[in-house]
C-alpha cells in the first residue's frame, strides 16, 4: 500500500486499530506528559466531603448534628417531596 508521504515497508498494513507508523505515539513517552496536577480532587471526593459535613438541625425543639446526607434523606422522605403525583 502506498501513501502520499512516501513508500512504506510491505510488512506493515494500515487499517482499523493500526495507524501509520509516522503518526503513532513514540515509545517510552507519555501521551499526557503533564498528567493530573497534584492536589486535584475528583468530583466524588468533593461530594463525599460535602455530604459528610455535620449540620445543626432542630427537630421537635431539640438541636442535633447529623451528617448532611441524612438530613437530605429526611427532607426528601417527608411531604410534600415524598408524594408521587401521577398524571
Amino acid at each position: 500500500m502506498t501513501s502520499r508521504k512516501g513508500s512504506r515497508s510491505s510488512d506493515y498494513s494500515v487499517g482499523y486499530g493500526r495507524p501509520p507508523k509516522e503518526t503513532q505515539f513514540v515509545a517510552g513517552k507519555s501521551g499526557n506528559p503533564r498528567g493530573r496536577p497534584k492536589g486535584a480532587r475528583t468530583i466524588g471526593a468533593v461530594l463525599r466531603d460535602i455530604f459528610e459535613q455535620k449540620i445543626t438541625v432542630t427537630e421537635n425543639g431539640q438541636k442535633r448534628r447529623p451528617p448532611r446526607s441524612r438530613s437530605c434523606c429526611v427532607i426528601f422522605a417527608t411531604p410534600p417531596y415524598s408524594t408521587i403525583r401521577r398524571r
